[in-house]
Parts: C-alpha cells; sequence; structure tokens
C-alpha cells in the first residue's frame, strides 16, 4: 500500500528520511529503499526509514 508524507503521518507513523548522495541507478528524490519494505503492516507509532537520493 503506499501511502504520501502526510496520510502515513496522520496514520500515526514516523517517517524518518535518510538523505543518500548520488546513488547509482536512482534519479532525484528517489527512494532508495525503505524499512520496513513496502507492504508489510506496522502498528500505529512505528518508525518508517525511507532511504531516498538527492542528486545535490
Amino acid at each position: 500500500m503506499g501511502l504520501t508524507m502526510p496520510s502515513a503521518k496522520s496514520a500515526g507513523l514516523v517517517i524518518e528520511i535518510i538523505a543518500l548522495q548520488r546513488e547509482p541507478g536512482f534519479g532525484h528524490e528517489g527512494i532508495v529503499s525503505m524499512e520496513p519494505e513496502a507492504g508489510t503492516l506496522v502498528a500505529r507509532g512505528s518508525t518508517v526509514r525511507v532511504r531516498m537520493n538527492f542528486m545535490g
């Protein structure tokens, strides 16, 4: 299930963005990985770590 940042927060999830720079094969603001993986059921209040590529 895909969620936007505002809807994830309204669902009670804590979103942690981990900025990576110039990750090969990923565009600007491309999601490199998520923990837990997409589709995993998590409890309200859980932290979701999103590793994103930034070209900066």
